[in-house]
């Protein structure tokens, strides 16, 4: 899974923090019992390099740094009905923006929007 979420810029993958794929799962899992159907999650953003992290304007100390971070979605649920479902899981950040859900597992739980 850690080779899936490689820096495609640089062609580069580390070990991503396990726990980020069992939110995934979790959410998903979530998702069924609430649904009824499957779905699945749509990743924009995992790992980056320092050079793909300042292009893309991310934070000094980013998470997706460390293989702590993921950016993305999850088909057929609003993006505040998805933040909310992983705030409840205390795992990390949380941010919600615009087109997607920031979800990390590197720091205590907190939340924020732009």
């Amino acid at each position: 899974l850690s080779q899936l979420c490689l820096d495609q810029k640089a062609l580069k993958a580390v070990q991503m923090d396990p726990r980020l794929f069992d939110l995934i799962y979790a959410t998903q899992y979530w998702f069924y019992q609430l649904m009824g159907y499957e779905t699945h999650h749509l990743i924009t953003s995992a790992f980056r390099t320092e050079a793909t992290n300042h292009r893309v304007g991310g934070a000094l100390h980013s998470q997706h740094l460390m293989g702590k971070a993921l950016d993305g979605r999850i088909v057929g649920l609003d993006l505040n009905s998805y933040a909310q479902m992983l705030m409840s899981f205390k795992a990390g950040g949380v941010g919600l923006y615009s087109t997607h859900v920031h979800w990390d597992v590197g720091r205590r739980s907190c939340f924020w929007r732009t």
